[in-house]
């Protein structure tokens, strides 16, 4: 039994040994993982700190372009209020130049005021001609008695 039992503790030695060896393989292996884990890792911590930087450059540029379009679509918004003004005004404009338009046509034309009598458009008409006396001379000036005028106070004396 003794001779027995020294081929089995070989093997038994071989056997750990060749178990021990595995250990050892699997150790490594996982000591080599680990290591690659712990670069990748830090490798994505590098890219987090590195991203979060650009996201908050990003958010800030955003930001900055909506108050942009906020201005702009303010802007927008006076143009279309301006717009609307300018066009009630030209259409007041519109009807009053068509308003204008009637009240000329409806006025006297010129072929009707010469079947009137006028000869020309004047704003006003010309004075009729003979209807008034022949102009005389002041001649109370002269010194002659009998062209002088009365005095206001020999018209009261008179009376």
């Amino acid at each position: 039994m003794v001779d027995e039992e020294v081929p089995t503790n070989m093997a038994l030695m071989a056997f750990s040994d060749l178990e021990f060896n595995k250990s050892e393989f699997d150790l490594a292996t996982y000591k080599r993982g680990l290591a690659y884990v712990e670069e990748q890792l830090v490798f994505y911590k590098k890219n987090e700190v590195m991203f979060t930087d650009q996201i908050v450059v990003l958010k800030r540029d955003a930001s900055f372009k909506d108050s942009k379009i906020n201005a702009l679509n303010i802007q927008i918004e006076k143009l279309k209020k301006e717009k609307e003004s300018n066009l009630i005004k030209i259409d007041n404009f519109e009807k009053a130049s068509k308003s204008l338009d009637k009240l000329i046509g409806s006025q006297i034309t010129d072929k009707s005021r010469k079947v009137v009598g006028f000869e020309s458009y004047n704003a006003v008409a010309p004075l009729p001609t003979g209807l008034f006396a022949p102009l005389t001379i002041d001649l109370s000036n002269s010194g002659l008695k009998e062209f002088q005028q009365p005095d206001f106070e020999d018209m009261l004396l008179s009376q």
